[in-house]
């Protein structure tokens, strides 16, 4: 099995969360927040900073997540806990192909149908997957440069335009926190890092990777959010279906550089597919663990072709997506992501000391 490094499996959890980062200025986001939504990324930094504690002391254990699960709960119970990750997974899944299939037939296709991009997008996904999660990690390390260099440069355009008297003041912190909570559950995908700690060479490095790469998720969220809300204002944020799409629509140098939305464009559907991809590589793997199967290759095409059928039933309209991630997938992924990890991690804790303190005792 070809495995890959730690650096690139974080860099595939950087590359993944552009996309969501970037959905997060909805109406959902602003007019829950309001101008103060830019501090949120600052508790969201704070708390996956402190979550790593967890992850890491997993992660040191030398098992994967599956592992992790049969070891805390046993053979059972680890089974239906398994099952429940896989549903998930699949309809997260397909949300993400919703998400990505109506951005780009509304912002730039606007005569072809959803489904073709569909179509494509399963197509390469399976194709990038052919021989492991190693080809993905190759790619990204590709893309993730220009998505950032490309992103760096839009928002280094927009920030003389930044109008910082419509940033304060902290209207709400309730308000604040519920926005925190949204964006903690796109900086979780990171506790996705568990489900390949068997094809990852160097463990040991995690620390300084995620660390390094969290504080750096963190400050460019907080750079966008505050050019998003400091150029449009908080109250024309709340009327768009992409605000961040709208700011950069109004970049432009002259006769040299003009209509750089098709990049923001780009890089999203880079993140989109780097998102889906590393999504259904994990549930697939999952579900290879479930039933003992060595090779989860042959499985890739069915399950992304299941959850693009899914993707017509998850939503009809923006709104209706925004609701349905908010009220259902929000909620799944604080679960999945950080709550059961958690748990595991302390029944693993309690677990190593009983056995422990009866190996004592056998002792004397």
């Amino acid at each position: 099995m070809n495995k890959i490094s730690m650096r690139q499996a974080i860099m595939l959890v950087i590359g993944m969360i552009f996309s969501p980062a970037v959905r997060l200025f909805s109406s959902f986001v602003s007019g829950r927040g309001d101008q103060s939504s830019w501090i949120a990324p600052i508790f969201s930094g704070i708390f996956m900073l402190l979550f790593m504690i967890v992850l890491w002391s997993l992660i040191k254990e030398n098992r994967n997540f599956y592992q992790h699960l049969e070891y805390s709960f046993g053979s059972k119970i680890s089974k239906i806990v398994t099952v429940f990750y896989i549903v998930w997974g699949i309809l997260l899944t397909s949300v993400q192909m919703r998400y990505y299939s109506q951005r780009v037939a509304s912002t730039i296709y606007t005569e072809i149908g959803m489904d073709i991009f569909v179509i494509i997008l399963v197509g390469i996904c399976v194709y990038s997957l052919r021989k492991g999660i190693n080809v993905l990690a190759r790619m990204n390390e590709l893309l993730l440069p220009v998505i950032t260099v490309v992103a760096v440069f839009m928002l280094a355009l927009l920030t003389p335009d930044i109008q910082l008297k419509v940033l304060v003041p902290v209207n709400d912190w309730t308000s604040l926190v519920h926005v925190s909570v949204f964006n903690v559950a796109s900086f979780g995908y990171l506790s996705l890092v568990l489900f390949f700690v068997d094809e990852i060479n160097d463990r040991e490095t995690f620390k300084k990777h995620a660390v390094i790469s969290t504080i750096a998720v963190t400050l460019f969220s907080v750079w966008m959010f505050i050019t998003v809300i400091g150029t449009l204002g908080p109250h024309i944020i709340e009327k768009l279906p992409y605000p961040f799409f709208a700011v950069v629509k109004q970049i432009s140098l002259g006769e040299f550089l003009q209509h750089i939305e098709a990049f923001v464009i780009t890089l999203w559907i880079l993140s989109d597919f780097v998102l889906i991809s590393f999504i259904g590589a994990a549930t697939v793997k999952l579900y290879g663990n479930l039933t003992r199967s060595k090779d989860v290759r042959e499985f890739n095409l069915p399950y992304f072709a299941l959850c693009a059928t899914l993707v017509t039933v998850m939503g009809r309209t923006n709104h209706e997506l925004e609701v349905l991630s908010e009220k259902l997938f929000i909620p799944l992924n604080l679960i999945f992501l950080f709550i059961i990890p958690f748990i595991v991690f302390a029944v693993g804790k309690i677990k190593q000391k009983i056995i422990a303190k009866k190996g004592k005792n056998m002792i004397y």
